[in-house]
């Protein structure tokens, strides 16, 4: 018997009656597409049609035509795939989407890359998934700037390098909407460049750079490279920033004329005839030439098994011969179907079919299951849960519901969340929001369900302690008897004591004073970053128990207001461990408190922290290392002398010295280090405290403060036999400090060979990070620091709830720092004018204060007011 071949081919028969062409035509329909099957080509050079099913990085598994079987193959047999059918175009999206959904977007890019390389066919379908995950890409990087900056920068350049890979040109449809995205992920991250600049100023240069290369066309942009540059010297860097900003069409007049008056003050003349050039940037990359795309053919499928392998003639031509001869090649195309296909494995066929169809189908059902539960019950369940978790009780009642209705259960929350508004009660100690407080009552207090303290219906910590004075005030009017205070007023007088404390802490307060007014009423305000402020006013009776708590607090004489008393108390606030210097006297209209806050983490920090850098840290660095002498730090009081001087002595702190101080009062307790209280009454003074201390074989004494003459002479002396002394003293600067000695009777011989160095010092408030911007100073302001015709970029706080509306937030020190040579001694020791001094001293790189003030200006640091306010 003669072996019957499975392909489908033409050939000449006999006719057929019409039923065989509907028989023909349904197993047209049930017999798979081949036209859309994919081609393996293998390593060993053979090559096979198939129509692949799924893909891991390991194994392939397709179905052989031929035999309608099931096959798996591994992926390191194969050289590659050719794929032709729009199904491979589906799995490949699929692939690329489960791969950024994995956190692998270069992968997912890779794989589109690569299909668009092999598989032309499926531009059509690769088109439509492509500027999605894209898109998805410079979205994600933009979520990101804030927590992670970097991996943002690093995700819009891989947005950009794939946008400009020349493999996916037939992917841009319509033609030019790549280009938009590469313009969009360009400014984007010429402004990650740009705000990193501003918070880093040292390194603002090279990032403006980068900035100005991604968008050239911003003229902000140019303009502050054109004045970084210029600072830093690079005039030809600030000069192609400049002729770039002139020869920008979307530049303005004004900015064209100051552009070009600061290549006037460069030495260079722009020239019309000259084009100006951007900053070094390189030419951009086109990624697809803007031609017309309209000559390009789409990729060819291959025709269904049902038509012929001839192009039809055009309507035009057609002619009854040629209809007639078509019928007779379709009839016996169809008769040749039946006369050669195997009809005993149909049912076999047919049953492969119907399985990857019921495999698919139930793939399908599962996922739109899967959808449903997550929308209709985990998601309500889970933003009820995290709702609750914040204290939201209405959402608690509401999660019971879900749980058995699901989203229909969140409807009745999102009704009742809007009629009461936002979260307003708040946690005075953890700060989480309590919307019913009433729920978590327990005996006669309120505890907060976050962290288990003992609290009272309350908005914000300041609403808070309203609520505690108000309570002791009505407490205080209806015990008229002042012996006998209840239980709840004395528990609500601690709660108010320890709250105003929090309060000051929270807001960076470094003292508390509590000042008393005729009626009898008491003001409470503290000092952040220098200055005063109001912070609550107290009524009568309750001003009266909270000194008296205050007294306690620091085991003072609660019935001793006649006399100034000073006492200690520790404080824990937001897990730090505070001490408190108490100090109460008398005044007219009753008594005055000052709490002195101190945190012992603020002087184990570096030299630098201080704000010192450059030559003078070096400076400080050697002069506190040296064997013996005396170094003084001058200044006005509360411009951090004591911290400075801590600060030296934990740097030094090794262990191999023996270091004794003596101060009045002692402000930190140091580890390793002996310290001596001044005591008047016991007639412990400095002088006598430091003959004292002379005897304790110590290696570097530190003495608080240079009151009296006495004092002044055993320093100097003490450092003459081989001490090293650290001291402060009350000037105005510098060079005043030796004058002031003199004054002391100090012999100028001796001081002008045992002082190592003077520091003078001033604090000055730091710009607020968060609300800092662009700001032209007053004119009077910068003639009075000699900045009128700076060139220099101002920026101050504008003022935001961070900063209590102030525009800064905490305080660095400025400098200036005065080590006598040799000609500076030799002028010491004549007693010579201040003014001789200070001229000598910067032949040595002494810079005044001011100048310093004005360096952190220009770092943006600073502002121009408040230099003036510390330095003048």
């Amino acid at each position: 018997m003669q072996k019957r071949n499975h392909d489908i081919s033409v050939y000449p028969g006999p006719s057929m009656k019409p039923i065989y062409l509907i028989i023909a035509l349904a197993v047209c329909v049930l017999t798979p597409d081949l036209s859309h099957a994919d081609v393996i080509h293998f390593k060993t050079g053979g090559q096979r049609e198939v129509v692949i099913l799924s893909e891991t990085d390991e194994i392939i598994t397709y179905r052989d035509p031929s035999t309608n079987s099931e096959m798996r193959l591994p992926r390191n047999l194969i050289d590659r795939i050719e794929r032709t059918g729009s199904d491979s175009g589906q799995e490949v999206g699929r692939r690329a989407r489960s791969a950024f959904d994995n956190g692998q977007p270069e992968e997912a890019f890779k794989i589109i890359i690569e299909a668009a390389k092999t598989s032309p066919g499926d531009a059509a379908t690769l088109a439509q998934i492509f500027p999605s995950l894209i898109s998805r890409q410079i979205a994600s990087s933009r979520a990101r700037l804030a927590s992670e900056p970097n991996a943002a920068v690093a995700g819009y350049e891989l947005a950009l390098k794939t946008l400009r890979d020349p493999a996916l040109k037939a992917l841009d449809k319509p033609a030019g909407s790549f280009d938009s995205m590469i313009v969009t992920a360009n400014n984007e991250l010429a402004q990650v460049w740009a705000d990193a600049a501003t918070k880093q100023p040292a390194d603002a240069l090279p990032m403006l750079r980068k900035a100005t290369e991604l968008a050239p066309a911003n003229i902000e942009y140019q303009l502050r490279l054109a004045a970084v540059a210029k600072a830093a010297g690079d005039n030809a860097t600030a000069q192609s920033a400049l002729k770039a900003v002139i020869a920008s069409p979307d530049a303005r007049a004004e900015q064209k004329a100051m552009a070009d008056a600061q290549i006037q003050g460069l030495g260079v003349t722009p020239s019309s005839s000259q084009t100006p050039q951007t900053i070094a940037s390189p030419t951009p990359v086109e990624v697809f030439p803007m031609n017309n795309t309209s000559n390009v053919t789409p990729p060819g499928t291959m025709p269904p098994p049902s038509q012929t392998a001839q192009t039809a003639p055009g309507s035009s031509n057609i002619t009854p011969e040629q209809v007639q001869e078509s019928a007779k090649g379709m009839v016996d195309r169809v008769k040749h179907f039946f006369t050669t296909f195997k009809w005993n494995e149909l049912p076999g066929q047919m049953s492969g079919w119907f399985q990857s169809a019921i495999q698919a189908g139930v793939h399908i059902l599962v996922g739109i299951l899967a959808a449903v539960w997550l929308l209709l019950y985990a998601l309500p369940n889970w933003f009820l849960k995290m709702r609750s978790k914040h204290g939201d009780i209405a959402a608690a009642e509401s999660r019971q519901i879900a749980k058995r209705y699901g989203i229909f259960a969140l409807f009745p929350y999102l009704l009742k969340a809007r009629k009461a508004g936002p979260t307003k009660n708040k946690c005075p100690f953890c700060n989480k929001g309590i919307d019913n407080i009433e729920a978590y009552r327990d005996l006669n207090f309120y505890v907060c369900p976050h962290c288990q303290e003992n609290i009272t219906p309350i908005y914000d910590l300041k609403d808070y302690i309203s609520h505690l004075i108000q309570q002791l005030d009505f407490e205080s009017r209806r015990v008229k008897d002042k012996g006998s205070e209840s239980v709840v007023e004395r528990d609500a007088m601690q709660k108010l004591v320890r709250a105003v404390l929090t309060l000051a802490v929270r807001r960076r307060a470094s003292d508390i004073h509590l000042d008393t007014e005729s009626d009898g009423t008491a003001k409470l305000r503290s000092r952040i970053d220098g200055l005063m402020y109001d912070m609550i006013t107290l009524p009568k009776g309750v001003a009266i128990a909270f000194i008296s708590a205050l007294k306690i607090m620091a085991t003072l004489d609660i019935t001793e207001r006649r006399t100034p008393q000073d006492g200690k108390a520790s404080l824990w606030v937001d897990k730090n461990d505070l001490d408190l210097r108490i100090n109460t006297s008398p005044a007219s209209q009753g008594e005055k408190v000052s709490i002195r806050i101190l945190n012992q983490k603020s002087i184990q920090v570096d030299p630098s922290r201080l704000g010192l850098e450059g030559d003078n840290l070096e400076k400080f660095q050697r002069s506190i290392h040296r064997p013996h002498g005396v170094i003084i730090v001058t200044g006005p009081s509360g411009s951090g002398k004591s911290t400075t001087l801590y600060v030296a002595l934990n740097e030094i702190n090794t262990g191999e010295k023996n270091i004794v101080t003596i101060e009045d009062p002692i402000e930190y307790q140091l580890k390793g280090i002996s310290q001596m209280q001044v005591n008047p009454a016991a007639n412990f003074t400095f002088a006598t405290g430091l003959r004292s201390i002379l005897r304790q074989d110590p290696d570097v004494i530190m003495v608080g403060e240079i009151r009296d003459k006495e004092t002044a002479v055993i320093a100097v002396e003490s450092a003459m036999t081989g001490h090293l002394v650290f001291t402060t003293l009350h000037t105005i600067d510098a060079p005043t400090a030796f004058g002031r000695l003199a004054d002391m009777a100090v012999d100028s011989r001796r001081l002008a060979e045992s002082v190592i160095c003077v520091l003078g010092q001033r604090l000055v408030r730091t710009i607020c990070p968060i609300c800092r911007k662009a700001y032209k100073p007053k004119k009077a302001d910068l003639e009075m620091l000699e900045l009128a015709d700076s060139t220099i970029e101002f920026v101050h706080g504008s003022g935001c709830d961070n900063c209590l509306n102030t525009g800064y937030q905490g305080r660095l020190g400025v400098f200036e720092f005065l080590m006598p040579d040799d000609a500076i001694r030799e002028v010491l020791e004549t007693r010579a004018q201040v003014s001789v001094l200070r001229e000598l001293a910067r032949k040595t790189g002494y810079r005044p204060m001011r100048d310093e003030g004005i360096l952190r200006i220009n770092q943006g640091v600073t502002t121009v007011e408040e230099v003036i306010r510390v330095t003048i």
